[in-house]
């Protein structure tokens, strides 16, 4: 009971506490990293394209709670050698890539859109629901996977006044 309590609690808690995204999904890896029981870990790189931006943080934690979940389905599940990580703050659209080159998924576990008993992809889909973005799967056995999370910038990016502004003067509102 102490431990489905403790587990809850981490759900409900705000996540990111910098607006370092791509150092806390890296974080979070090293800690995969630290509790890997055979001691062996794919490699893992995260990039950053554009200038990046402050999300709000809402979305923030979701998009990290949906990383983390992609990394450590790769890192346990996947039996991956390499996993890559883009975020990408566009102007119109805020992206996070995470790639595999693992064993992939069953394609009947794809359609159904979850293992039975695992909550790991249709958690991953309502938290993309719940900030207003897509979640997309692609994988097949032997290939490994891709999952892209998209959000429209007007839902991802916390807004403030100076940049309500500037898009005024450019006669965008």
């Amino acid at each position: 009971m102490a431990e489905a309590r403790a587990i809850v609690q981490q759900l409900r808690d705000t996540t990111v506490i910098t607006h370092n995204l791509a150092g806390e999904i890296g974080s979070f890896y090293e800690h995969l990293q630290m509790s890997s029981a055979n001691g062996t870990s794919p490699s893992v790189t995260v990039e950053v394209q554009e200038a990046a931006r402050e999300l709000h943080p809402m979305v923030r934690d979701e998009v990290f709670r949906i990383a983390s979940e992609a990394l450590r389905n790769a890192f346990t599940h996947a039996e991956a050698r390499r996993i890559s990580v883009m975020i990408t703050y566009g102007d119109w659209k805020f992206q996070l890539h995470v790639r595999d080159d693992g064993q992939g998924i069953d394609p009947e576990t794809l359609d159904r859109g979850a293992r039975e008993g695992h909550w790991g992809l249709a958690g991953m889909r309502e938290r993309a629901e719940s900030i207003g973005g897509r979640l997309d799967v692609w994988s097949a056995p032997g290939v490994g996977t891709q999952i892209e999370l998209g959000i429209p910038a007007a839902r991802a990016y916390a807004k403030s006044p100076e940049r309500r502004w500037r898009f005024f003067e450019r006669g965008r509102v």
